[in-house]
């Protein structure tokens, strides 16, 4: 996929953000099923209830992680090359 090197690391920043928040929910719906409903309306549950806070996270953690990406190749790149990363792309 053809893709900005920082869409791309705004992506997976806020992409791994959400997954960890689905499987979050899925987890607790597992350990705490609703009485009517089982699992899945205990899932959704969960879903709905951490919404509101995980998607603006997640959104915040994406832009964090470009700047700290941005900061770093400008001040650290001997450090980054040392640890095999050339130009943002591990190698």
């Amino acid at each position: 996929m053809k893709m900005n090197k920082n869409g791309s690391i705004f992506l997976a920043a806020c992409l791994g953000d959400l997954f960890t928040y689905c499987i979050t929910s899925i987890q607790l719906a597992l350990a705490y099923p609703s009485p009517q409903g089982g699992v899945a309306a205990s899932a959704v549950k969960f879903l709905g209830v951490f919404a509101p806070t995980q998607l603006p996270l997640a959104v915040v953690e994406g832009i964090l992680t470009v700047v700290i990406m941005i900061t770093l190749e400008t001040y650290a790149k001997p450090e980054m090359k040392l640890a095999g990363f050339e130009q943002g792309v591990q190698r």
